[in-house]
């Protein structure tokens, strides 16, 4: 009952920049995909590299950020994952149903100039009587203890 919806925002870009782009065609796709899956009752999850977010740098942003999070406050989504910045985080963007968390994937290979360093998530999805609900646990590496530890724990509840 999970649908991954991949999304590229790769793009070339002038020296200094690592900026992305989903384009107009792109995201009339991607609304027609979010908006059948939903009317399916899955539970999507949609992955790209770029983060959708507002306080991004300009030289790294995702350009049409602003239109991703409007077709994601239309058609719904259940958890957005991103990269590009090689930390974690956990916000939230609108969706019809309630928030929508947004969660940005650490690099594994960061270890001694970002704190935490490498972390993974784990994710438990299930269905409730309404919907869906979806816990979410961050793992951090601690390089002096050479292991990983619980770093934070979410939980969302969404209407179907």
């Amino acid at each position: 009952d999970i649908a991954l919806i991949g999304l590229s925002t790769a793009l070339p870009t002038p020296p200094g920049f690592a900026t992305g782009t989903l384009g107009e065609e792109q995201l009339a796709r991607f609304e027609a995909c979010l908006s059948a899956l939903g009317k399916a009752g899955l539970f999507r999850v949609v992955l790209l590299h770029h983060p959708p977010l507002e306080d991004e740098s300009v030289r790294k942003r995702l350009t049409d950020a602003a239109a991703f999070r409007a077709v994601v406050a239309r058609a719904g989504a259940e958890l957005v994952l991103h990269g590009h910045d090689h930390t974690y985080g956990i916000t939230e963007i609108p969706g019809p149903n309630g928030p929508v968390p947004v969660a940005g994937v650490p690099s594994a290979s960061a270890r001694r100039h970002r704190r935490p360093a490498a972390a993974y998530y784990l994710f438990r999805i299930r269905r409730n009587n309404t919907g869906w609900t979806l816990s979410m646990r961050v793992r951090a590496y601690v390089p002096e203890q050479q292991d990983f530890r619980d770093e934070e724990t979410r939980e969302f509840t969404t209407a179907a």
